[in-house]
Order: structure tokens, then sequence, then C-alpha cells
């Protein structure tokens, strides 16, 4: 019985591939113990597993023997030989239709897909292992054990003469020889039986490699010798020749020999049971421009050879310059017979006979599974249906019989995701299914009696009552070992390498632990480089490893180590990763040459487009896998210590153009974690102690992040490794991290995630002399360019690879049969799964639209919501600020919008160091500090918010000195206080509490800005000036050809495309124009405490002028935008020595103007308000000016015109002053010419103005003009019509 399950088994898959066999004689050969064929032929539809428009044109196996011995299987060896392996391949289309060929092939194709759906046979297999684990391993170890493999001479060629009818290629696989068999524990061929604990296999693989030749010419295709028995011959000397026709081959991948050797253990030991290791000697993969280009239009064509499967029966067979009318017709029949004429009602009522036919024929073989004839009138049928109705026929009939039988109906539940990253490797969406148990369908081991059990039980050693053996937690079972000597990846052009790329002594690793389903995974490699092609044409060096420098006792550049359930450490999975540094050099030949390489003629495939859509693809795998592993809190322990690349960017483009070299280093990451029990409680539990519990903590440390300059023969090297040196423009620099994740998802009284950031201080060290040679580096900076598509395609490489016009294919256009993947959806759709359909997104807008209308209606009717004096009345408002109040960053008072991820960075200090050369030394000149950034920002539900303060900023000038001696100060803050606050909100709409919790406000902005003093010394400017001026006219002097002149002409500022005051206006509030009623767009308040700026020269003091509570309000809603300005208070004064008049300008009233500026949206149709009615208006400006009161002295102003002389240009002065009128006249004339209506209502005080003798009188003239009240009005009155 065992021996007929075994030949019914090798009969079903030898029949798939072997044509005219003879099953009652493989049935017979097998049961005798010695099966053994020559001169196989392979079936034309051998290859559909592969889903290709291709075929078999020719297949032959030459030995193939299996020698089973029946009467000793239990102590006797087991050897199947293969020898002459032929296969010849083309497509489809380069023959005409022959109907009984094309019906086997999509009959082949159709079974392959259904297969795929249906529960294969290792899917079975596994669920067998898994119910008896014990006797499917002692079985499987028994005959790894016995059986003795030898496979010689294997060739598949596929030859192609459609793809470019005037060029065809050629590419195929070859093996010479692959053995398996076993020896003793020094690896030499085991002679006799043996009772050895340790079973030892040795696997040895010679000469497997892939060709690929872009042209052939057609009286050297082998498919021209398929008539003689000459093919078999000649693909079976190209085995050791490597060529045909004297065509020698070009290989994708070099002849590779390797060897693997596996260890057995039979015994329950500390050992692995099974031990597994290969080895590679080398690999060498080359892959030319020619090559490159036939892969892109095989593609191409096979989707479209894909596509035209089904209409060539109608194909007329003649040019299209023979015969034209007949591919009229061809276009025409095709059109008719696959779109028209199976939708009358004939073919429908034909097709539904079918189709319920087929459903019932099914559902008899769900009860008769082994019913031969019911099987072949199944298959006869199927000939007339496509896969889908195929597939919809069996599941219908699937439904119907498990509703009448539901006894027979098995629940297969969906399979478990195993890990957050199982998304990445083809995980597909399994869906709860049911399958259907047959009465008469027995598995393999069932249909053996109690005597051939207890006999097969006997010959593996297994022991049916021994209880399931239980291993301990840190046992591995299986463990396999790769070892890859030396791998080298070039690409070719012009028969020249332009890049290589080199990885030595590989070793990865593989290891699993069955007692809690856990496996390792480690890696490492001891060097790993780079390298590209320089305009010699010579190889030098992209990418090395560096370990002597930084490492010099470390071996390994990179090490990897993960695992899943470690043993070690409470946690789903952990990584360690430990990467040495590695230098990357520009080089910008090579980036050209490899650009130019991958860029393809125009009308192929667009290669940004595709590596974008598969980047996306990636993306939303990680993005999916993340969002699994927070949901399902999938803990991951992290050490990874990895010192980042530097990279060297030469001036030239290359290193042996000499010049300078710009070394920006990325110093060194460090990752560790901090987990959380899953099993945390937070009940009972301070905010403190949540705080601590609730978070899984991933510390990141970024240090030694530097940027040097230097010349390319210094030796920055030694200078690299130093914090700080003559060359370091950013000295070494240390980023420290904090990653917070919680470990309850349903607590929201704290974020989801927290990142935290911290860098403590940052300095740049620049020069006149540096900033002179960064100007020259980025000037002389080469592009990589890649060479022009015109010029490709006429050379040598291209000229014999034509891509033709990408024809653009609509998939909904064309019919093509679907794949697997869109059958699995046709096929829950049909068993009543629900299927996600995406929104448009113009349902999405309609839905918000909706929110938005039902939140405003809500709000009542009575006064607005963020009611402010300042937009229906003049009363003043002593604080602004008060009646904008935003809630914290952190806040999460309201469910609705809680915090998801909360940011805070800060930095310490941030230091400019600017020097000049004199006398061949840097000087220290400008230091710039600013001290104090804090940023926190936070995405909630519903919007985001954002919280930055600056503590202060600090500007000395240290070649000049102040009046006390010290450095001066040219710009200060107050360190008591932050200078500056900003505060914003956004909220969307339909957020629940939009109204009530955050008043209607979308957007909410607070800016405020504390005490600034500045300091204006003459002599400080005139230098500073000379020294910007001096940097200007050395870098024009670089490139005369290129400068521009510094002084800005009137054509210049003169610019007639700038938009008009309307235009700006309109386009603040374009966005309020739909805005549902009581909703305000915008909220603005910016508040500015002190401005306060002292001029003084070498001798004295001249002013100082002081500006105090400047306001803004900014207020955007559906009906109008609201802008106010106040200035409450600016002084002058005079601080040169006995003054008598030191306050040259002081207000005297409140405030010194308060602006109110309006803007009506006309197009929002219910801004009438029987209160505040403002009809037809376009504009409402409302000005208050208060008392001032200003000294004229002469003396004073003529300092003040000396001070400023140095720095005044005439010729730009003139050129502003024309600019500026003309842009007056520009918004005259553009007000006038669009009827605009503005409402004023201006009051002016006139400033008290005090005329004194001289500067030393207190005689003096007061003049006072008295106030100006300004006010319009419009009359509308209607016209009537003229008679």
């Amino acid at each position: 019985m065992f021996e007929s399950v075994v030949a019914n088994l090798l009969n079903k898959y030898f029949g798939k591939y072997i044509q005219n066999l003879d099953a009652s004689n493989l049935n017979v050969s097998i049961l005798q113990g010695d099966a053994e064929f020559t001169d196989l032929q392979l079936r034309p539809e051998a290859l559909s597993q592969l889903d290709l428009p291709i075929e078999v044109k020719a297949g032959y196996i030459g030995h193939l023997k299996l020698d089973i011995p029946w009467t000793s299987l239990f102590s006797s060896n087991i050897h199947l030989f293969l020898e002459d392996v032929y296969i010849l391949a083309g497509p489809v289309a380069d023959r005409q239709y022959d109907p009984a060929r094309e019906r086997l092939l999509q009959n082949a194709i159709k079974r392959q897909k259904l297969e795929a759906l249906e529960k294969s046979a290792l899917d079975e297999v596994v669920e067998k292992t898994e119910e008896e684990p014990g006797f499917y391993e002692k079985l499987a170890t028994h005959f790894v054990s016995r059986i003795q493999v030898s496979i010689r001479n294997i060739h598949i060629r596929y030859e192609d003469t459609v793809t470019n009818v005037d060029h065809p290629f050629a590419c195929g696989l070859m093996l010479k020889q692959i053995a398996m068999q076993s020896t003793d524990a020094r690896w030499e061929p085991l002679k006799g039986d043996t009772t050895s604990n340790m079973l030892h296999k040795l696997l040895r693989l010679e000469d497997l490699s892939i060709y690929w030749n872009p042209y052939i010419p057609e009286p050297h295709l082998v498919k021209s010798r398929l008539n003689t028995d000459g093919w078999r011959n000649l693909l079976r000397m190209a085995i050791d020749s490597h060529s045909i026709f004297q065509e020698d081959f070009d290989f994708i991948i070099e002849p590779v020999t390797a060897q693997a050797r596996l260890i057995i253990s039979t015994e329950n030991n500390s050992l692995p049971k099974v031990f597994a290791d290969f080895t590679l000697e080398e690999i060498e993969v080359l892959l030319s421009r020619q090559q490159f280009l036939n892969l892109l239009t095989l593609s191409e064509s096979f989707q479209l050879m894909s596509i035209n499967q089904r209409y060539r029966k109608y194909h007329p067979n003649i040019p299209l310059k023979v015969s034209p009318r007949s591919w009229w017709h061809y276009a025409n029949t095709a059109i008719l017979e696959e779109m028209i004429r199976p939708y009358s009602w004939e073919r429908i009522k034909e097709h539904r006979n079918q189709y319920r036919k087929y459903k019932d024929l099914y559902k008899r073989s769900l009860e008769r599974p082994d019913h031969e004839s019911i099987r072949s009138k199944i298959w006869e049928l199927e000939e007339n249906l496509d896969v889908s109705n195929i597939l919809l026929a069996r599941e219908h009939a699937k439904v119907e019989f498990a509703r009448e039988a539901p006894e027979r109906a098995k629940h297969r539940p969906k399979k478990e995701k195993k890990g957050w990253f199982s998304s990445w490797f083809g995980g597909s969406e399994d869906e709860d299914d049911f399958e259907i148990t047959g009465k008469e369908t027995q598995d393999w081991l069932d249909k053996l009696s109690n005597e051939e059990k207890e006999k097969l039980y006997d010959g593996i050693g297994y022991d049916i009552n021994a209880n399931t053996q239980t291993y301990a937690p840190e046992y591995v079972k299986h463990k396999v070992q790769v070892i890859l000597k030396s791998c080298c990846v070039s690409l070719v052009n012009y028969s020249k390498k332009i890049l290589q790329v080199s990885v030595t002594h590989l070793l990865a690793t593989w290891e699993d632990r069955p007692a809690t389903g856990a496996f390792r995974i480690s890696s490492n490699t001891e060097s790993f480089s780079i390298e590209g092609a320089s305009i010699e044409h010579e190889l030098i060096p992209i990418l090395t490893s560096d370990i002597g420098v930084y490492a010099p006792s470390v071996n390994q550049v990179c090490t990897l180590d993960f695992e899943v359930k470690p043993l070690y450490v409470d946690a789903d999975y952990s990584l360690s990763l430990n990467i040495q540094p590695v230098e990357i050099v520009y080089d910008e030949h090579s980036i050209s040459e490899v650009t130019a390489f991958f860029n393809v003629p125009h009308g192929g495939v667009d290669m940004r487009s595709a590596a974008m859509v598969t980047l996306q693809e990636v993306a939303k795998y990680s993005r999916a896998g993340l969002q699994y592993a927070i949901e399902q809190h999938k803990t991951v322990h992290v050490a990874l210590n990895m010192r980042s690349p530097y990279i060297v960017v030469p001036e030239f483009g290359t290193l042996h153009r000499g010049g300078n070299v710009l070394i920006a280093d990325f110093g060194t990451l460090r990752i560790e974690s901090e987990l959380q029990p899953k099993d945390v409680s937070l009940e009972d539990a301070t905010m403190s102690e949540i705080e601590s519990r609730l978070y899984d903590q991933f510390n990141i440390t970024v240090s030694d992040v530097k940027v040097l300059l230097a010349d390319s023969g210094d030796d920055w090297h030694t200078a690299q490794t130093q914090p700080d040196s003559d060359y370091h423009i950013l000295p070494s620099v240390q980023l420290v991290m904090a990653f917070f994740n919680a470990v309850r998802r349903d607590y929201k009284q704290l974020p989801q995630q927290k990142l935290v950031a911290s860098l403590p201080t940052m300095k740049l060290n620049i020069s006149d002399k540096r900033l002179l040679l960064l100007t020259s580096f980025f000037r002389n900076f080469p592009i990589p360019a890649s060479t022009s598509m015109a010029t490709l395609g006429e050379d040598m490489v291209d000229s014999c690879i034509i891509i033709q016009p990408a024809v653009p294919l609509d998939p909904s256009e064309t019919q093509v049969e679907p794949d697997v993947n869109t059958l699995r959806r046709m096929r829950r759709s049909v068993l009543g799964r629900k299927v996600v359909v995406k929104n448009d997104g113009r349902k999405k807008m309609k839905k918000k639209e909706h929110v938005l209308s039902s939140q405003s209606s809500r709000n009542s009717a009575g006064e607005e919501v963020f009611f402010s004096a300042s937009d229906h009345s003049d009363e003043d408002v002593d604080e602004w600020s008060d009646f904008l109040h935003i809630k914290p960053v952190d806040d999460s008072t309201f469910p609705s919008n809680s915090v998801n991820i909360l940011i805070r960075m800060t930095l310490g200090e941030f230091v400019i160091n600017l020097s000049r050369v004199l006398d061949k030394h840097e000087t220290p000149y400008l230091m710039f500090r600013v001290n104090r950034l804090r940023i926190d920002s936070a995405m909630t539900v519903h919007g985001h918010a954002v919280h930055a303060t600056l503590g202060g900023v600090q500007l000395v000038d240290k070649i000049h000195v102040g009046s006390s001696g010290e450095y001066m100060e040219i710009l200060g803050t107050n360190s008591a206080s932050d200078l500056v606050s900003i505060v914003y909100r956004k909220v969307e709409p339909s957020c629940p509490d939009f109204s009530d919790g955050y008043g209607g406000v979308e957007h909410a902005l607070l800016l405020k800005l504390h005490t600034l003093s500045a300091l204006c010394d003459q002599a400080s400017m005139i230098y500073l000036n000379a020294f910007i001026q001096g940097l200007i006219t050395s870098v024009h002097s670089m490139d005369m050809k290129t400068s521009t002149s510094t002084v800005i002409s009137s054509s210049d500022l003169n610019n007639k495309d700038r938009p008009s005051l309307t235009e700006r206006l309109t386009s603040i509030t374009d966005e309020v124009d739909y805005l549902p009623p009581r909703c305000i767009k915008l909220n603005m308040v910016a508040k500015l405490e002190n401005l306060s700026l002292r001029l003084c020269d070498s001798e004295n003091s001249l002013s100082h002028i002081d500006i105090t509570g400047l306001e803004s309000h900014i207020l955007a809603k559906s009906m109008r935008t609201t802008v106010r300005l106040r200035l409450k208070d600016m002084s002058v004064q005079d601080c040169s020595v006995g003054a008598i008049f030191p306050r040259i300008l002081v207000i005297e009233d409140d405030s010194c103007f308060d602006l109110k500026f309006v803007k009506y949206n006309k197009k929002y149709e219910g801004r009438v308000d029987n209160r505040h009615q403002h009809q037809a208006l376009d504009y409402s400006i409302r000005l208050r000016v208060g008392q001032l009161q200003t000294v004229y002295l002469s003396k004073f102003y003529w300092e003040l015109i000396r001070f400023f002389e140095p720095f005044i240009n005439p010729e730009m002065t003139e050129a502003a002053k024309a600019a500026a009128m003309e842009t007056v006249h520009r918004q005259v004339d553009d007000i006038q010419s669009q009827n605009v209506r503005i409402s004023l209502n201006l009051d002016l005080r006139s400033p008290t103005i005090l005329v004194p003798h001289d500067s030393k009188s207190t005689e003096m003239f007061m003049l006072n003009l008295g106030n100006l009240n300004i006010k319009n009005y419009f009359d509308f009155t209607s016209i009537p019509p003229p008679t």
C-alpha cells in the first residue's frame, strides 16, 4: 500500500511536465523499485507556473532513474539520477495560432492559478506536522539520510524574436552538476551502512550560471535546429564551452561553485537536530547596459503579449504593409468577438447553462472527490470557462454544499500574524474560510493498514506511545549557516566596469528555538567597498571601510543580531547592530556614468516613476507594520552602536584634481531601550508614577557630528578624529533624544508617543577666508549630468537595443486574466465578506462640510465667538492678548482631541564665531549667540499645536570696545525672561469640541517679543560695512561673467508684476469665503514689549530711541477680516553731554496711534446684520493718532545726519523713491479702476513742536496746529432706468 501511495504521488507530478507519460508503466516500474526512463519529452505547458506568455519549444530529459529498494526501504539508500535536462523556451507569439496547443497551455495556466488558491500539499504537510510533530520529524530525518541525489547537465534557454524583431536575444540558466551523498564525520563518501547518532550529508553544486546575450543573429539561434537533434547537442556542449555557434555567453552570474554540509542528530541531546553549513567561494554578478535595456523591453513585451494572447486566434498572420485590409478586419473581429457578441442573449444563455452544469458537477465532486468520471467532465467544462467563472462556480458550489451538509463544512480560521514585519514578506489579507471534508478522502497515512503502519514506525524509529518531547527554552533545534567568501556586483558599459560593489567574508546564521517559537538571525562582514569609474576608466574607491582609523583592533565592518522572542531580554524582538565607519568619496564622473547607465531612451520605461511606486509600496508596508506593532504593543529591545559614514566632497568633483575638500562626519549613533512589562498597572498611581510606567523608552544619542574644510593635501584625517581644530567649520556636536511609546493605548490622559530631543551646544567657526573658500568651492563644484538621450540613442551600446515608445496602457481598457490576488478578492466577495471601498475625496469634502454646518448651527444666534470691542466699537482695549486664550500644547482636557505625538526640542546654545584674516592670522571679529531655544509640538486627533520660546540673542564685536573697555555688545537681551514666545494651535472644525472647548477658532496664534536692546556704533558699523563690501568684491572678482552690481537700479525695484494691495489683501481672506457662520479662521495677536536702540560714535552717545507696547491683532471671519495695530509709547532722547532738551520726542496721550482696518467679504451672503450693516463697502479704516511733542534742535538733527551719512547711497535712495512713487500711483489707479469703496474715520492730533533759539538757550517757539478729523459717507440712491 505504501508503494502505491508513492507511485500515485510521483505519477501525479511527473505527468504535469512529461509528455506522453505511460502512467501504468511508471506505476509498475516504481512498484518494482527500479524506475528508469530515457529520452523523455517535456510538455509545451511545462513552464505554465511562471504565469508568463511563454512555452516550451523543445524539452528533453536524457536519463531519469529512481531506485527505491522496497524490500529494504529502511536500511538501504534511495538513489535519484537526473541527467541531460535541456529546455528551449520562447514566446507563444512567435508561432502561428494552434488551437489544440493553445488550449493545453490555457488549461495549464487555469489549473495553476486554481491550485494556488486551494490548500496546497505543502500546507497539508505543515498541518499534519503540527498535529504529529514527532512522526513527521522522524520520517523526514530518515529519508533525508537515505536519499542520494545526482543531477548533471541542465541547460534552460529562452530565445526571443518577438520583443525586438531586428535584434533577437537569448538568455539561459546552466548547471553542470549537483550531488548529495552521505558521508562520514570527515566528509568522505560513506561506504556501507552506519549506526552513528550523527548523520552527515554533503551537497556539492558546480558551475551554476545565468547568461544573457542581448543580440544573436537569427541563423545562430538554437530554435533553427529544432527539426533535428542538433539543438540538444548545442545546449549540452554549451555547458562546458560557454558558447553556441561561437557566440560567447554574456554572463549575468558567472559560474558559481558551492558546497553545503548537513549534520543531523538522531538523539535527544544538547546539539541541534539539524545543522546546515553553506559555503560559497565566489559570486560575480555582471550587468551590462545592453542587458539592462533588454530586461526593460522584455518586461514591456511580456505585458503586451499577455494582453494580445486572447486575440491571437483572430490574427491575420500577414504583414501589415502587405494587407492593411486584413488588419482592419482583425481589429473589427477582435472587438466583436471579445467585447460585443459575448453579451448577446444566446451567448449569455449558453454561458449560464455551462456555469450551472459546472457548479452542479463540482458540488458532486465534493461528495465524491475521487470519482474519475466526474473529474473528467469537470476538466472538459473548464476548457470553455475562464478562470474567474470557474472560481465563482466553485465557491458557489461550496456555499450550497455547506448549507445542504453543514456537518461536512470544516471551519478554517485565518492565519494569525506572526509579527509586525510579516506584512513585508507577501502577507496577504487572509480571511476566515471553510473547506469541505469528503467521505472518501483520506490522508495517505490513513490508507495504510495497521501492519504497514507498525512497519513504517519501526523503520523510522518512531514510538507512537512515547510522550511528546519538550525542549528547554534555550535549546536550538535547527541552525543554518551561510558563508560567502567573496561577492562582486558590477555594472558594465562599453565593455568597461563603471561600478563595482564588493563584499568579503560574509557570515549569516539562522537558528530557532521551538520551546518558545523563537528564532535568531545574525550576520557580519569583514569588508565592504564600492568602486566607480574615473575619467581614465579606472576603478577608484567610492565607499570603503575605514576601521583602521577609528577602531584598529576591530575586524568586522558590520555586525547584526536580530532575535524574535529573545532569551535573555523581556521583549518581543531584540535588535543589536554595530557598524564601523565607512568613507564615502564623491566622484562626479562615477555618478554621471551610473546615472547614464540607468537612463532610458525617450519612450521607454520611466525609471523614476517605477522607483517612486516601489518606494510607496515599501512605505505602505512599513507604515502598516509599524501601526500593527504599536497597536499590539510589540516591544523591541534595541542596542545599536553605529559609527555613521563620513562623506568627502572634493571641490572639482574628484580628488585627483586637488583643490579643497569638504568633510561631513555624521558621528556615532547609539540606541538603547528601556522596556516596561506588558502587564503594567496604572491603578492607584500618582501622575508621576503613571508617566514613568506608561512608556517604553528608547534613548538615542548622536555624538561627534562635525564638518571640516581643508585642502586635499592637508592631514585632515587626523583633524577629523579631534573634536575641534583649525579645519573645523562645525566642531563636534552631540544630540540626545528619547522616544517614548505608550504601553497602554486606552490611556488618553497622556500622549501616546513622545519625542524629547536636546542639543546642549552648537558652534560654527567661519572666517572671511573660509567664506571665500566655500564660495569658490560651490562655484567650482560639478553637478553630475547624465549623457543626453540623443547621444545614447546613437551610440554603440543602445543602437542594438531599440526601445519602442511605451504604449500607455489603461488597466480599465485592457482585458487580461486576473492574477491570484484578484481571484482571492473575488472569492471573499462570493463568500459574503466585507469589501472595503475607499471613499472618494469629494464624498469626504461633503461629509466635512456637513459636519461644519451642523456644528455651526449649534452655536447661539447671539454675540459672536471671541467678541472683541475692536470689532464693532471704538472702545480701547488695554490688553488684546487677554482675549486670546490658547490651551497648552500637552492639554488633555477634551478626550475627543487627545494628543497622539508630543515632540519637545531644546537647543541650549548656538554660537557663530566670525573671524577676519589680518596679517595671515585669524583675528576674532563677531560672535553671535542664541540662548535657550525650545520648541514643543503636539499632533492631536483634530489638529496640532506648537509652543516655541527663545531665551535671548547676543551679538558682540570683538575688535571694537565699549566705553568700559570690554567687547562691544551690539545686540543684547534681558536674560531673566524669554525674548520670543510663540503659541500656535490648529483645531479642525470637525472636532466635537470645536465650539465649546476651543471657541470656534481654527487657527490661533499668540506672538510675544520682550525687551531687545541694540547698539549702533558708527565706527563699528563702518567697519562692518567695509567688511561686507570687501567680501562681495572678492566674490565678484572670482567670476566677472556671473557678477552683478551691488547697486539696485530703479528698474529692479519697479517690478510691474508685483501684486496690488487689493490682490494681496484678498489672498489673505480667500480661505474664509466659505466658512460656516460664527467660525473664526484666524485669531492672531502679536506684541512687542520694548525695543531700545542707542546711537553713538567713538566720542560719546548721540541718541536713545525707545519703543514700548507695539501690539497687533488679526481676526479673520467669514463676514470680514479685522486688523488692529497700536503703539503705546515711543520716545527719542538726546544723550549728548549737557543737553538742555534731552527729550526730543515724547507721547502726551495714552497711545501713539491706533489703527483699525476691516476688509468685508462680499461673497458671504449672510454678512448683513441689522445692528452692524456695512452695505456695499469694501474696506473700512479707522486711525487715531495721539498727541506728540517734539523738539526741533538743529544740532541734534545734524549729528544724526552725520551719523548715517557714510551708509547712505544717493543712487539707491533715488531708486527707492522712484519705486515707491510708482507703487503708490499703481495702487491708486487700481483702487479707482475697481471702484473700491473705503470708509474713512481719521482722528489726527497734530504734534506740539518746540523750536529752541539754540542748543544752550531756554528760549523757544511753540507751535500747535490743532486737531484734524476726516470722515466720509456713502449715499446709495436708486437711479431709475432711462425712458
